[in-house]
């Protein structure tokens, strides 16, 4: 059986972790259906290719020699 919440008669809920809405880019006022194949990533997914995409980006307009 699934423990709902803490001994003390709490949810469960740790208000410092986000809930799984705020996990991604998603806006607030829509209601948003994803079917499994195409979706919002998750926040860390898209930071990792945008800082990789910027690196990328950097390193492929460095002069030669200098990445």
């Amino acid at each position: 059986m699934a423990d709902s919440g803490n001994r003390e008669g709490g949810t469960g809920i740790n208000p410092v972790e986000p809930g799984p809405r705020e996990q991604f880019l998603l806006r607030p006022d829509v209601v948003f259906l994803n079917h499994g194949s195409f979706g919002a990533c998750p926040r860390p997914v898209f930071v990792d290719a945008l800082v990789g995409a910027v690196a990328a980006l950097v390193r492929d307009q460095a002069p030669p020699g200098q990445s």
